[in-house]
């Protein structure tokens, strides 16, 4: 009968260590999301900051559907790491140029412009009659250094471009590197130093045990 009630006591001390090791886990996951806020902003030298928390791949759905079904079309989402996607805008405008001639009377000023998702252009000609044709090549160049630093699941995440711009409508993804509750306990050989169930002592012991991770 003594041995039952020892046995009793013991499976309720587990069972009050592991709901309790869950009650800090949890508490410890709300606190950071609470008190966490993402911010985005620019430095004085054009580099773009992110300060973003580890996240799941269901909160970029939220956060990003086009950018989340673009994935999951490449499928198996699970070894997805992190996704940055932004837009890059540099604007580049030349000054007048003007031609010499005395004869500035009846002439008129031409208007030619295109906009699409990735280049932007307008040109304007000044010119008595109106030209057959005009030619315009564009290219852009530029170079990009992409950091992410992590410290306890908070992300600092920057982009530098080396030409100048301006980055915006930026998504910043980083998978959550925090092991779950159930993967922190583990299974494997002991030594410590317990007391003994039978016989009724501190004494140094070697076996097998359960192990919970607390860091």
């Amino acid at each position: 009968m003594v041995m039952k009630t020892k046995i009793v006591i013991f499976v309720m001390a587990i069972a009050l260590l592991f709901l309790s090791a869950y009650a800090i886990n949890l508490k410890k996951d709300l606190d950071s999301k609470i008190s966490f806020i993402e911010t985005e902003y620019v430095e004085e030298n054009g580099t773009y900051v992110n300060i973003n928390r580890d996240k799941e791949i269901k909160d970029l759905k939220n956060e990003n559907k086009v950018l989340y079904d673009s994935l999951a079309k490449l499928g198996n989402m699970d070894n997805i790491q992190t996704v940055i996607e932004y837009r890059y805008i540099k604007k580049y405008k030349t000054d007048t140029v003007f031609i010499n001639t005395n004869d500035t009377a009846g002439y008129n000023v031409f208007h030619y412009f295109n906009n699409t998702d990735t280049l932007n252009y307008s040109l304007t000609l000044c010119s008595k009659d109106e030209p057959k044709w005009y030619l315009m090549e564009y290219k852009l160049s530029d170079k990009f250094t992409i950091i992410n630093r992590n410290e306890n699941g908070i992300n600092q995440t920057t982009i530098t471009p080396s030409g100048g711009g301006t980055i915006e409508e930026t998504t910043v993804f980083n998978k959550s590197r925090k092991e779950k509750f159930l993967d922190k306990f583990s299974i494997g050989a002991q030594v410590g130093v317990g007391y003994g169930l039978t016989s009724n002592k501190i004494d140094a012991y070697f076996g097998v045990g359960l192990s919970y991770k607390l860091k």
